[in-house]
């Protein structure tokens, strides 16, 4: 083994390990799992699949190469974090299972953009103060091996997500069809709204009262 440093930034911000010279040392283990690769080996790929950085092209979307070639992981976008390399490799895996039954292969919609806080109508929400977690107290972590920091209880576990303010999820409560003035807005046998545009004139009001700020209003091309 050799002890390693993190040298300057690169380009993407990212400190590269640099191996400190004679900080070489032996430890002895019953197995060893190799499962650190600083670079995907790609001396086997052919150069017709390779972009101009080295890595094989491929869709992103879907990791399809060419006809019976798929790729994901750090192999298509270069070094990244471990949970973007299995969400390549799981993208590319749904890809394969459609290609081997002959299915088209349709690119994951993407997700909703997040709904950002000033759209969330807090005038609807009691104001609740966080469970904090029980902790002990220093002279008691000194005593003893027990865990320094115990959690919350199962009944405030509940109460926390009750305090959840649904952000962008509708929660059928039914506020934009009291407010609507025009009578545009009904409820639907599960007590979610739909609306008639013949009637709405777009005042706003169905989006500005929204508690948890999923109608969004946004100007028709003509």
């Amino acid at each position: 083994c050799v002890r390693m440093r993190l040298g300057e930034p690169d380009a993407t911000g990212r400190r590269k390990p640099i191996p400190i010279e004679g900080s070489e040392f032996t430890l002895e283990f019953d197995a060893v799992i190799k499962a650190v690769g600083e670079s995907p080996n790609i001396a086997w790929v052919p150069e017709k699949f390779l972009n101009e950085q080295g890595w094989i092209k491929a869709d992103s979307a879907t990791g399809f190469v060419e006809e019976n070639v798929f790729a994901a992981g750090d192999l298509i976008s270069g070094p990244a974090t471990v949970i973007e390399a299995i969400a390549s490799g799981r993208k590319a895996a749904k890809s394969i299972n459609c290609y081997l039954k002959g299915e088209t292969i349709q690119p994951e919609e993407p997700l909703e953009e997040p709904v950002e806080f000033e759209k969330i109508n807090v005038e609807y929400y009691e104001l609740e103060k966080r469970a904090e977690p029980f902790e002990l107290k220093p002279e008691e972590r000194l005593k003893s091996f027990k865990e320094e920091t115990l959690g919350i209880s199962l009944k405030e576990v509940e109460r926390e997500a009750e305090r959840c303010f649904s952000c962008g999820y509708c929660r059928a409560c039914g506020i934009c069809w009291i407010f609507c003035p025009d009578a545009a807005v009904e409820l639907n046998s599960d007590n979610k709204p739909e609306f008639d545009y013949d009637y709405c004139k777009g005042c706003g009001i169905c989006s500005n009262e929204c508690p948890c700020g999923v109608i969004l209003m946004q100007r028709e091309e003509r």
